[in-house]
């Protein structure tokens, strides 16, 4: 399926991550920039991108796969194609391309940022694979979205602490290159284990339909 034809199945929901990643987020910095300190911005930067940017990655694949899954009798209806692994693919990497724009200004500002955003390119990897995942084998679009509004939530309320615990959640002090030798490569292999346990999955919810 073409990514025009994802892109427009998605309706207002394809505006969600690009409104808060693209717009709202860069206003933010763009003020602390104005009003504040060069801390102030790298705070904001590393604290903003770290709440938002992993849950809106996998808000899309949630979206596209909510038709197959949560829409009873609709199921054969609507499968074009049963794996539906390429699409989640092309989702992720539009979405990786869209926050380019917005992480190409905060890298011109320091070469740190740059390491935050290979880092939160992985987090997003990891987040759209046990969307993908989680979604087929909770076969509820509902369920599947508790764990990311939990991350969500603990970031932007009171629980901020208890999120901090996570291995991937990191200190605003910036993404020392350091760890993405040591840590994050093995977030690549979860990620994409957990993708291919998605792919089994979904070739098992829609075997009926052959």
């Amino acid at each position: 399926m073409g990514i025009k034809i994802i892109m427009k199945s998605l309706g207002v929901y394809f505006w969600v991550p690009i409104l808060i990643n693209d717009i709202v987020i860069p206003l933010f910095v763009l003020f602390i920039k104005i009003n504040g300190t060069e801390e102030n911005v790298r705070q904001g930067i590393m604290m903003l991108s770290q709440m938002f940017t992993p849950f809106l990655s996998a808000f899309w694949a949630y979206m596209y796969l909510e038709k197959y899954i949560d829409r009873k009798g609709n199921e054969c209806f609507y499968i074009v194609r049963k794996n539906k692994l390429p699409e989640i693919i092309q989702l992720f990497f539009l979405y990786i391309l869209t926050n380019t724009i917005p992480f190409a200004w905060y890298i011109s500002m320091g070469k740190k940022y740059f390491y935050e955003w290979i880092h939160i390119v992985i987090v997003c990897f990891l987040f759209v694979s046990a969307a993908y995942c989680l979604s087929y084998l909770l076969k509820s679009i509902s369920l599947a979205m508790i764990p990311s509004f939990i991350y969500l939530l603990a970031s932007v309320t009171g629980l901020n602490d208890a999120v901090k615990k996570i291995s991937f959640y990191e200190s605003h002090t910036g993404m020392a290159p350091s760890k993405l030798l040591t840590r994050y490569n093995y977030f690549i292999v979860a990620a994409i284990v957990i993708a291919a346990i998605g792919k089994k999955l979904n070739g098992d919810y829609e075997n009926y339909c052959s």
